[in-house]
């Protein structure tokens, strides 16, 4: 398995992801304060007569910003 690496270091300052430095997945831990950046998507979902009636959520994670530890 691979962990997620779209993990970065935003203790000193948030910005882009590209001027901030990566931080290993490894070495987040408890009460430790981070900003979540995920995507919600929703769908629907055919039932037994092939109409649209049931719909379901999901969570794309895409990166972890490290605020405060």
């Amino acid at each position: 398995a691979t962990l997620f690496s779209s993990v970065y270091d935003a203790r000193e300052v948030f910005c882009s992801k590209s001027e901030m430095l990566a931080y290993p997945a490894t070495h987040l831990k408890k009460k430790d304060l981070v900003l979540l950046e995920a995507r919600l998507i929703r769908y629907f979902l055919k039932d037994d007569k092939g109409r649209y009636s049931h719909f379901r959520a999901q969570f794309e994670l895409h990166a972890i910003s490290l605020l405060h530890s």
